[in-house]
């Protein structure tokens, strides 16, 4: 470890050294005096550094071809001060210096100091631009791990005297530590600022910065929320406090630097801006990541859709043992899922009617179907020829509930089809059924492609119903059928027809259209664009309804998506946001 010098030589004033007036400046050393530009500070230096029981090992000067005599005078004038204080004469070593090569003062300055020595900077003397000189040194040495120690400027005007201006360096330490977070997650520079610091507000900050640092390194979004919200009141806190520490008040004022960056410079930082700060920053992972999971709760929370209390119940009960995200199922597995099932009242009806159908032995006579309202239910629905017959049983004021007339239609369909496959509970022959599933072709269609097999009860049927989603919609909603297997993508079409929903409601502040466009976005993502990024090397599986619903809507589908086209497709969806 070597004590280190480095100042910037100016050059003599015309008039002899006899003539001149040597003077005297105010320090915390004492006073120093001295006669040419770079004197005092260079003494105050040295004697600095001897007070801390050290030695001045090297002194750099960075000398213009017009200083080079007064080069000649600081070295008399170092031997010299040695001399007088019983000091060690440090080494001196001159560095060419012009105005219009700083970068080879630079490189030359910085390859003479290495890693674990100690820098004093004297920025008083040199040319018009010497300060940025000795700035770019700085800058480079800290690059290679070597700090500044010390920084003085001498006053020679007024009140004269040897100014300690280490923290303004230190400043431009604090700017860049902000500038490392704001562009790459990454805070362990302003924790490393802050280490002596003992302010609460900041240190809950710099925790904040590093949990939101960690959680976008590791592209995991389990814990973004707290650590979103925790980042946004720290923030939102350190902006407020009252304090005169100059790091704190250059600190507090970045805070809008840091929401400028982040998309948000009031309020609080939010998903899309996350997602777009990623992209800014070629984090396409992180974006991609982020988008596809939390966007989902953005959406919700916002209003994009709702969903009844009762139904987010169920789906948050259900996750309560897989540890889901709520959000994340409630759209994907649920919003785009069940959207287009049209009035869910029969639905309902239907799931409760299953959960009663023996689990063993379909036989009914098993129970007593005054014993339950929902087995009378199951009982007429098995023993009843149509409607009429079906209203006619269910006409008592405990079945009121279950407002049976206003799904009529639905009911009298489900009769007809029960009845194409069933005759007194017993099932048809193939050969009669199919000629009455003419009748029914969405539903002969099914039957044919997926190749169910019939169930042989009344109460299988109905079971099958229950957890059929395709068959239960062919049954009640056939007018709702689309042409695609994968029932995400009947829903997103739905999303643009008028249906009529009891579960799910869509916004009445954005038109149907931007919003099937928003999650159509979204749903490309999950499926193209995050499975080629996890499954880069293996072979697409993507199926060909896929394929051709995206690209007839204008989405990129082929397998060799770039870091380009997935930044512009993400930057175009986040953009459809600002509505």
């Amino acid at each position: 470890m070597r004590n280190i010098i480095i100042t910037n030589i100016s050059a003599l004033p015309p008039k002899p050294k006899e003539e001149l007036k040597e003077q005297c400046f105010k320090s915390d050393m004492g006073d120093i005096t001295g006669i040419y530009t770079n004197e005092a500070p260079i003494k105050y230096l040295l004697t600095y550094i001897s007070r801390k029981k050290e030695t001045a090992d090297l002194i750099i000067a960075a000398v213009t071809p017009e200083a080079e005599s007064a080069y000649e005078e600081l070295e008399k004038t170092v031997n010299a001060f040695a001399e007088e204080t019983g000091i060690k004469v440090p080494e001196i070593i001159p560095v060419a210096a012009a105005e219009n090569e700083m970068e080879k003062a630079v490189d030359q300055i910085t390859k003479l100091v290495a890693e674990n020595d100690h820098v004093y900077i004297d920025t008083t003397g040199g040319f018009r631009n010497s300060s940025y000189l000795l700035m770019a040194v700085v800058r480079v040495l800290e690059y290679a791990g070597i700090g500044l120690t010390k920084a003085i400027y001498t006053k020679a005007f007024g009140d004269k005297q040897i100014i300690d201006i280490t923290s303004v360096y230190r400043m431009f330490d604090l700017i860049n530590a902000v500038n490392s977070f704001s562009h790459l997650g990454n805070s362990r520079q302003l924790e490393d600022y802050f280490e002596e610091h003992n302010n609460d507000a900041v240190k809950r900050t710099i925790k904040a910065m590093n949990a939101f640092s960690d959680e976008i390194s590791l592209c995991r979004t389990s814990r973004l929320n707290d650590v979103l919200g925790e980042l946004n009141n720290s923030l939102l806190q350190l902006s407020e406090i009252p304090s005169d520490e100059e790091d704190i008040v250059l600190l507090k004022s970045l805070v809008g630097t840091i929401r400028k960056k982040f998309g948000c410079t009031s309020g609080r930082i939010e998903y899309p801006a996350i997602v777009k700060w990623c992209l800014d920053n070629k984090m396409i992972q992180q974006a991609v990541t982020i988008y596809v999971e939390k966007m989902p709760e953005y959406f919700y929370k916002k209003g994009y859709y709702t969903v009844t209390d009762e139904k987010l119940e169920t789906i948050r009960k259900k996750n309560e043992k897989s540890h889901n995200d709520l959000y994340y199922e409630l759209f994907y597995s649920n919003l785009l899922v069940d959207y287009d099932s049209g009035n869910d009242k029969i639905s309902n009806i239907f799931s409760e009617v299953a959960e009663a159908v023996p689990k063993n032995d379909n036989n009914l006579s098993k129970y007593d179907s005054k014993k339950t309202t929902i087995h009378s239910i199951l009982n007429a629905l098995v023993e009843c020829s149509d409607f009429d017959h079906f209203i006619r049983r269910t006409s008592h004021k405990t079945f009121k509930k279950y407002e049976f007339e206003s799904i009529s239609s639905e009911m009298k369909r489900f009769f007809k089809v029960r009845n194409a496959f069933y005759s007194d509970n017993k099932l048809r022959s193939m050969e009669e059924i199919e000629k009455r599933l003419d009748n029914f072709p969405e539903i002969a269609r099914l039957f044919n492609e997926k190749k169910y097999s019939y169930p042989n009860s009344i109460e299988g049927f109905i079971g099958s119903i229950n957890n059929n989603k395709p068959l239960s919609k062919a049954i009640f909603h056939p007018d709702l059928i689309q042409k695609y297997e994968d029932n995400h993508l009947s829903c997103l079409e739905a999303i643009s027809d008028n249906n009529t929903e009891t579960d799910y409601n869509l916004s009445d502040k954005l038109s149907k259209q931007q919003l099937q466009n928003i999650f159509r976005d979204i749903y490309y993502a999950k499926t193209y664009i995050r499975n080629k990024l996890n499954h880069a090397s293996e072979e697409d599986s993507t199926s060909e309804e896929l394929n051709s619903y995206f690209a007839e809507n204008g989405y990129h589908v082929e397998s060799d998506l770039s870091v380009t086209s997935i930044t512009e497709f993400l930057y175009a969806a986040i953009e459809k946001l600002k509505l």
